[in-house]
């Protein structure tokens, strides 16, 4: 289970009915974030055990009470650790929504980027480069900057993902960061990756891809003449691979 995140349940006095009763809230942490939800008791102060968490009373109101209040816990936790298995720490809006029966949690950019990096990290040395993994994390500093720079935002939901955000994504890339075609088409490639791991994994139905196409990119060959062919061939590297290298391409053109 992600120990980051802790259940517990108050009595929120700040409204009392006119039977002198207040409803009993569940609370969730994570870190210095919490979110709370009415449980649908009510009970009154005397009847409300601060220290534990529970009702007092002996009665079968008071045990069925409790008993609906561990189930309550017992669902969060449960749905905590099935996905602490499977890789993903929830957030707390994504516990909640998934404990209030949403048919789906709503997973963000960000959260897809989380997800796929950390279980592409586990398999470096098994099939995946550390520099493959490197390049992803790479991309993630772009898009959060370009989320903070051009959107004003910390983050956007996967479901808002369009055409237009992967255009503007590119324009960004080439424009203030100052990439050109080749290292843009590439950056997008990985992008569009990690947005297959998200459909994939049922995270968002549309691909925000359809109808994107690569900016075509010409790479100009450049030839060495006859007056820098012969400089090079007299010219002495310091060290020994730039010299090999060197020999090298001269067998070649000769």
């Amino acid at each position: 289970m992600d120990k980051q995140i802790k259940v517990s349940f108050f009595l929120n006095t700040s409204r009392v009915n006119t039977k002198g009763e207040s409803s009993v809230f569940c609370r969730i942490y994570k870190d210095a974030e919490r979110k709370q939800f009415s449980t649908g008791i009510k009970t009154s102060s005397k009847n409300w055990n601060k220290k534990q968490s529970l009702l007092k009373g002996n009665d079968e109101d008071s045990f069925r009470s409790n008993q609906y209040l561990k189930i309550i816990a017992n669902k969060l936790e449960n749905l905590i650790l099935d996905h602490h298995l499977k890789g993903i720490n929830l957030s707390l809006d994504q516990l909640h929504s998934l404990y209030a029966g949403k048919r789906k949690v709503e997973y963000t950019l960000l959260d897809a980027f989380d997800i796929h990096n950390t279980d592409l990290k586990k398999r470096v040395g098994v099939g995946i480069a550390k520099s493959t993994y490197e390049k992803y994390t790479y991309i993630l500093k772009h898009i959060q900057s370009f989320l903070k720079e051009e959107k004003s935002v910390k983050d956007i939901a996967l479901k808002e993902l369009n055409l237009a955000f992967i255009e503007q994504f590119r324009d960004y890339l080439e424009s203030v960061k100052g990439h050109n075609p080749n290292t843009f088409n590439k950056v997008t490639q990985r992008l569009r990756k990690v947005i297959r791991y998200a459909i994939k994994n049922e995270w968002i139905d549309k691909d925000p891809f359809e109808g994107f196409k690569k900016v075509k990119y010409t790479k100009e060959v450049v030839f060495l003449n006859q007056k820098e062919l012969e400089q090079l061939e007299v010219y002495q590297f310091s060290q020994k691979r730039l010299q090999e290298v060197k020999n090298c391409f001269l067998f070649s053109v000769y």
